[in-house]
C-alpha cells in the first residue's frame, strides 16, 4: 500500500510539459508525413494504388512498393524546384478514377504499366503536397515525410489484399467493390472540381 501511495505521489509531482517538438526542424518531416493525409484525394489515390497492386500477381504487384515512394519523392522535388504554378488537382482525381476502374475491372497489368501508374500517381500526389512547402520548410525532411507516409499506406494495403485474396475467393470481389466506390468518389470529385463557379 505504501509503494502504491508513493507511486501516486510521484505521478502527481508537477513537471514541465512540452507541447511542441523538441527539434523544430525535424517537425518538417512530420509536417510532410501528415500533409499527405490531409487531402482526401491524396489518401484515396494511395489506397487505390495499394488495392490495385494487391490484386496483381505478387511478382508484379510488389513493384508498386518501390514505384510509389519514388514517384512521391520526385513530385515533391519538382514542386520544390519551382514548378509551383502547375495545378495537378484534376490529374490526381483522374488518376483515382483510372486506378479505381482498373481495380474494379480486375485488370491484370504488365509490370511496366503498373510501375508507370505508381510513378505517375505518386508524382502527382507528391507534387501537390510539395506545393505546401514554404521557404522555411526543410525540403528533404518534408519530402521524406510525404514519401514515408505513402509507403506506410501502400505497403499494408497491398499485403492485406494479396493475403486476403490468396485465402478466400470472395475477398477479390470485396476489393473490387471498394475500388468501384473509389471510382464513384473520383467522378464526384472531378465534377466538383470542373464545375463552373
Amino acid at each position: 500500500m505504501r509503494s502504491l501511495l508513493f507511486a501516486l505521489l510521484v505521478l502527481l509531482l508537477p513537471r514541465p510539459a512540452y507541447a511542441h517538438l523538441v527539434s523544430v526542424r525535424f517537425g518538417d518531416f512530420f509536417g510532410g508525413a501528415l500533409h499527405v493525409l490531409s487531402g482526401l484525394e491524396h489518401a484515396l489515390v494511395l489506397l487505390a494504388l495499394g488495392l490495385l497492386a494487391g490484386l496483381q500477381p505478387r511478382e508484379v504487384g510488389r513493384w508498386m512498393l518501390g514505384a510509389v515512394p519514388i514517384g512521391l519523392a520526385l513530385g515533391g522535388i519538382l514542386a520544390a524546384a519551382g514548378f509551383s504554378t502547375v495545378s495537378v488537382q484534376v490529374a490526381i482525381v483522374a488518376s483515382l478514377i483510372v486506378l479505381g476502374g482498373l481495380t474494379a475491372g480486375h485488370a491484370k497489368l504488365p509490370q511496366t504499366l503498373l510501375i508507370a501508374l505508381g510513378l505517375i500517381a505518386g508524382a502527382l500526389v507528391g507534387f501537390e503536397n510539395g506545393l505546401a512547402m514554404t521557404e522555411r520548410v526543410t525540403v528533404t525532411l518534408f519530402v521524406a515525410g510525404v514519401t514515408v507516409t505513402g509507403l506506410v499506406v501502400v505497403t499494408p494495403v497491398t499485403a492485406a489484399v494479396a493475403t486476403a485474396t490468396d485465402k478466400a475467393n470472395w475477398a477479390a470481389i470485396a476489393v473490387r467493390s471498394v475500388a468501384s466506390w473509389l471510382t464513384a468518389v473520383g467522378l464526384i470529385m472531378i465534377a466538383l472540381v470542373l464545375r463552373p463557379h
